[in-house]
């Protein structure tokens, strides 16, 4: 059954189709040492990011929150896997538990309504153990895809005002891409940081 109102279907299925693992993940992952009980992800209806980190990185369990139904498919990790916890939401309405994932990587943070992002680093913040570790990328100005952008200096301070400590802010060139939707500018600033 294919979803009909989604209208990232077509775009996260390129990206299922590619199975690209994140850069931005592995490299948040590089930093984290702790146990690997539990992970969330923010935005990978595609599920090629969980599957990477349930078969691939060790982690017992991952939950991952999307708004997309195509969260729900069930070919590249069948429903019957009670390894992985879909939540179907946009991010500012999901439930964040208190001290219960030791990653998060913000993969589609850059679509979260910047009137809501303090509310949502402050719930991953607290959602988080003590030394986990979080990875967001965000839009900076110019970036094609997204609607909502960044400074270096304003992320810095917002990661700083949840409480985390900063281990790095990358910018990134942007670069010209065929994109996922169609051609544009990706313009991306990548946040990592721990929880201490």
């Amino acid at each position: 059954m294919e979803p009909t109102n989604d209208r990232w279907r077509k775009a996260i299925l390129s990206e299922r189709e590619n199975g690209a693992v994140h850069k931005p993940m592995i490299r948040g992952l590089s930093h984290f040492e702790g146990q690997k009980n539990a992970a969330l992800i923010l935005g990978d209806a595609s599920l090629v990011q969980s599957k990477y980190l349930l078969d691939t990185a060790g982690f017992a369990r991952v939950v991952d929150v999307d708004s997309s139904p195509t969260l729900l498919d069930d070919d590249i990790i069948s429903l019957d896997d009670t390894r992985l916890t879909r939540v179907l939401l946009p991010f500012d309405q999901y439930e964040f538990p208190v001290n219960t994932f030791d990653f998060v990587y913000g993969k589609s943070i850059a679509f979260n309504p910047k009137e809501t992002i303090k509310t949502v680093l402050k719930n991953i913040f607290d959602s988080l153990n003590n030394g986990g570790i979080y990875a967001g990328e965000y839009a900076a100005e110019g970036d094609s895809f997204r609607n909502v952008f960044y400074t270096e200096e304003e992320l810095n301070q917002l990661h700083m005002e949840a409480g985390f400590k900063i281990i790095a802010i990358i910018h990134p060139p942007s670069i010209e891409t065929e994109g996922l939707v169609r051609p544009g500018t990706a313009h991306t600033i990548r946040v990592f940081t721990k929880k201490q």
